[in-house]
């Protein structure tokens, strides 16, 4: 998976966890809670799988940059 697949997962993720979670405050419904939580583990995963340098392997973590700040190859075009 390329980075800008793996960052948009991690997004989607993020946001059906927020809009479970809002959905869970206004509706009082436990399993918008369950999936809400459940979710926001997902995206952590997700983002500490993939979120990778195609080169080194190692994690890109929260940097934005077009290179890996381990190896400095390019990693987004």
């Amino acid at each position: 998976m390329n980075i800008k697949k793996a960052e948009t997962l991690v997004m989607v993720l993020c946001v059906g966890s927020a809009a479970c979670l809002i959905a869970a405050v206004v509706t009082s419904k436990l399993v918008f809670n369950a999936l809400g939580i459940l979710l926001v583990v997902a995206a952590g995963w997700a983002h500490t799988k993939f979120v990778r340098c195609p080169h080194c392997g190692e994690h890109l973590g929260k940097s934005k940059g077009a290179n890996c700040p381990h190896c400095g190859k390019q990693v987004r075009g």
